[in-house]
């Protein structure tokens, strides 16, 4: 045990000199600054692997995942090499990753869903299209990252088969799940488990109060049932805040990062800050241009002294070369229902 721990310890310490010297140090894009802050985003998400690796309720097969697909497949190998007839065909590199949802179904309706789904909603993308979409962008991009968005993904069934099923079928992608927990009981977290290439990022809006007078009268306690369950498959969980003028400053207090992080368990977490779009178009909850630069500095401050990966998708711009979407490499491109 203590030379597997020292060892882990040898290559974080290798892995965070070569990248400050790769990003910060050596690089050429933007100011230094800003590099540093890219620095510190990958440093955590590698810390943040290190911390799941390490815990003792990580199931057998998690952990096999996380270090053959997550590591092996994703972050080591050279993707730019191998995309060389890709990049032959259509001059520039395919994009890292999709994002799918494959339908627009929920159990929730949530008052400011961006989706805008309902529980009888019933545009869907079947099995077989599904299938191949992530078979195709495996082989010919070396993608092996998948995120499924919603809707809620666990509601989705076709041919007899679901989200669960399409992940055991590609056992060389490793999928992140945007789901809002309430059907992941301990036969679903079982089943996670079971694949082992999962990670639910579970929604919430803050605590008790802001969770359930978005999403309803008792969802919170189903959202902490959920990472309970998680917690003992040994899955590998993380959270999903939508950032209003209402919560923008609650979701980033040093109290909703220990209750999540440390006593929930949750291994990173991303902050959407709220658009108007989808089921209800309420301009009054965007939030303020002065939240927005708080917001900034604080994030900032999480990833540097709590070494929490918590990136906000829309104030992490910057730090990851522009929008991650419009299909560039590094990026991803949305396919929806």
């Amino acid at each position: 045990m203590l030379g597997s721990y020292l060892l882990r310890k040898f290559v974080m310490f290798v892995t965070d000199n070569y990248l400050y010297q790769h990003i910060v140090e050596n690089g050429s894009l933007y100011t230094k600054d800003i590099r540093y802050e890219r620095y510190r985003i990958l440093t955590n998400l590698i810390f943040t692997l290190e911390k799941i690796l390490t815990r003792k309720n990580i199931s057998a097969k998690a952990r096999k995942k996380i270090l053959d697909v997550f590591l092996g497949n994703i972050l080591m190998q050279n993707r730019k090499v191998r995309n060389e007839e890709f990049l032959k065909q259509f001059n520039q590199q395919p994009p890292g990753f999709i994002t799918i949802s494959p339908c627009g179904k929920c159990n929730l309706k949530c008052a400011e869903c961006c989706a805008g789904g309902n529980g009888e909603a019933p545009e869907m993308l079947n099995y077989q299209t599904v299938d191949r979409i992530i078979t195709e962008k495996t082989k010919l991009w070396n993608s092996f990252f998948t995120v499924i968005s919603g809707g809620e993904p666990l509601m989705w069934k076709s041919e007899g088969k679901g989200i669960i099923d399409l992940c055991k079928d590609h056992p060389d992608n490793y999928f992140l799940i945007y789901t809002n927990g309430t059907l992941i009981n301990m036969q679903t977290a079982m089943r996670m488990a079971e694949a082992g290439n999962i990670t639910p990022a579970v929604s919430v809006e803050g605590f008790e109060k802001e969770t359930d007078a978005n999403r309803g009268k008792g969802i919170y306690k189903k959202v902490l049932e959920a990472m309970a369950n998680l917690r003992d498959a040994g899955i590998p969980f993380g959270i999903a805040a939508t950032a209003t003028r209402e919560n923008a400053d609650l979701i980033i207090s040093d109290e909703f990062i220990d209750f999540f992080f440390e006593k929930q368990g949750a291994a990173y977490g991303w902050i959407f800050q709220y658009m108007p779009i989808g089921r209800s178009r309420n301009f009054n909850l965007m939030v303020t241009p002065e939240q927005r630069k708080r917001m900034f500095e604080r994030e900032k401050n999480i990833m540097r002294n709590r070494h929490v990966f918590y990136p906000d998708f829309w104030n992490g711009g910057v730090f990851s070369c522009g929008c991650m979407a419009g299909g560039r490499p590094g990026g991803y491109i949305y396919i929806d229902w």
